[in-house]
């Protein structure tokens, strides 16, 4: 089976689950192993979440160890989670023993602890002490997404002593080679193109690159994510406080952090901290969103307190309540396209530098301001047309305008204030920015309305 690169052609029924249950049915090895072989692992698995458990169960059996490890992978978490709680250990423990340790770290964390420790004290000596070692680091940090499968060298050797080490380590994917010196270490990195254009005879101390950027174990996936897209990395070391190398981050591991991370930032702008489990309980999904959604009930409960304060200017201009949702959802929003923004700015480390927050908060309220302008005054002529007052009209006009720059602002600032005292951004600037809006755009308008009618 191909496990390196998907094939481009290939008959049209080899992703039909239909087949592959007709196959099973039938109980028929050879002809499956043949249906699964122009596929790659990532087509496998896309397979799979069209068959029940147990259909991925059998088929995951007829594959080498490596293979089903990699399909596993492949797998999103819930699935997989749902798929490893039904193998048994044995095939577990030859899928441990041969994936890539830090694909294996991220099965393990898919287990209670009990059966993770009996996992890998199952597994020879050297491979459990790799994934003991990983296991120590958290998941979402740099530490939980290394790899302890790398080449190592030292600056005394020779680019043909390189270029037999990497010969016989022949690791699945390699980028770069770490320098270390005898007590491990880190010294700078050696890419291949330097060892292809040097000369045979050159030491490594000659050619390698110094000036290598690395990172701590714990510093968060994100931040991780960041320094890949804003440096063009395909590795990045990790070290730990004294410079000994611990592990080694490769690209293909970002672009899944840079996948989750996106996705967790959209669950939580829509007020859910769910990350797509469509498989999940009911319950389990109900608990998830009403916190979020209490914080939009309060706002609700907020503004009827505030009209309820102005009872007596509703009742006696029942018109002028008319106005009142056109106003909160234009105003709100805007809130939400600046919360986005801010929200994109900061996990992307674009705000890093204070005169480039103050710039963009001046920004986002200017252009908050015209667009102001400009809602409000084809409202306001509206509201002149179906009401013939043009008081009412101008009120409209002016509370617009206040509405949607403080909306703007809110959207800009609350993001910008949570990240400063450590909370995540995206998880307040869905519900909290709008439920803030409305109160405020309703507030703006009824005393807009007491003050100049």
């Amino acid at each position: 089976m191909n496990e390196t690169s998907p094939t481009t052609t290939r008959p049209t029924d080899v992703l039909d689950p239909d087949v592959v249950r007709n196959l099973l049915e039938q109980e028929d090895r050879r002809e499956l192993l043949h249906h699964f072989e122009p596929l790659h692992p990532a087509e496998i698995a896309e397979l799979a979440t069209l068959l029940d458990v147990e259909e991925i169960l059998a088929v995951l059996a007829l594959f080498p160890a490596t293979l089903a490890g990699n399909v596993l992978d492949e797998l999103n978490e819930e699935l997989r989670g749902r798929v490893i709680e039904l193998v048994d250990d044995a095939f577990l423990v030859a899928i441990l023993g041969t994936i890539a340790v830090d694909k294996a770290t991220d099965l393990l964390d898919l287990m209670p602890s009990p059966r993770r420790t009996r996992l890998i004290n199952s597994l020879d000596l050297s491979r459990s002490a790799e994934l003991r070692k990983l296991q120590r680091y958290d998941s979402e940090t740099a530490g939980g997404l290394m790899s302890s499968q790398f080449i190592t060298v030292t600056p005394e050797l020779t680019i043909a002593q390189v270029e037999q080490l990497v010969r016989s380590r022949r690791l699945p994917y390699s980028y770069a080679l770490c320098v270390v010196d005898d007590h491990h270490h880190f010294l700078g990195s050696l890419k291949f193109k330097d060892i292809l254009l040097s000369a045979r005879s050159s030491r490594v101390s000659a050619v390698m690159n110094r000036d290598t950027l690395t990172v701590q174990p714990g510093a968060d996936q994100e931040e991780v994510a960041n320094l890949f897209r804003k440096y063009d990395l395909f590795t990045l070391p990790v070290i730990d406080a004294g410079r000994s190398l611990l592990g080694l981050i490769t690209v293909d591991d970002i672009l899944e952090v840079v996948h989750d991370e996106g996705t967790e930032d959209l669950f939580k702008l829509a007020g859910t901290s769910e990350t797509a489990p469509l498989s999940e309980t009911i319950l389990s999904k109900v608990f998830k969103r009403l916190p979020w959604l209490l914080i939009t009930l309060c706002g609700g409960i907020l503004c009827s307190v505030v009209m309820q304060r102005f009872e007596h200017l509703l009742s006696a201009q029942v018109a002028v309540a008319f106005f009142i949702p056109l106003i909160m959802m234009i105003s709100g929003n805007i809130s939400i396209q600046s919360s986005t923004i801010m929200v994109r700015s900061i996990a992307t480390g674009d705000l890093g530098i204070e005169h480039q927050i103050l710039k963009s908060i001046l920004r986002e309220i200017l252009v908050g301001t015209l667009l102001g302008l400009a809602c409000g005054t084809l409202v306001s002529l509206l509201v002149a047309l179906l009401t013939g007052k043009l008081v009412l009209g101008g009120i409209v006009f002016l509370s617009m305008i206040l509405s949607i720059s403080i909306a703007s602002a809110m959207g800009v600032l609350i993001p910008i204030s949570v990240n400063r005292f450590g909370i995540d951004p995206a998880l307040v600037s869905g519900p909290f920015v709008t439920s803030l809006n409305d109160v405020s755009a309703t507030t703006i308008y009824l005393v807009m309305l007491t003050i100049l009618s």
